[in-house]
């Protein structure tokens, strides 16, 4: 399971993704932002992103997952 599917579990009722292209710096591959505006996960710039790490992430800020 990937990270878009792990995403998708929780997305459809309370998360925009964005794309974002960074030139000068090294970027994250991808980040979750916190209604707060604070950084939950992150998968590291040229690292492979943890669907797992991201799904417990997922589901500390915007509950369990629900069959929609």
């Amino acid at each position: 399971m990937g990270v878009d599917h792990a995403c998708a579990t929780v997305s459809a009722r309370s998360i925009d993704t964005v794309q974002a292209a960074v030139d000068e710096i090294p970027a994250p591959a991808a980040l979750l932002i916190r209604p707060d505006g604070h950084i939950a996960w992150t998968a590291h710039a040229g690292a492979t992103p943890d669907p797992a790490a991201l799904r417990t992430a997922l589901t500390a800020w915007f509950g369990p997952a629900t069959a929609d």
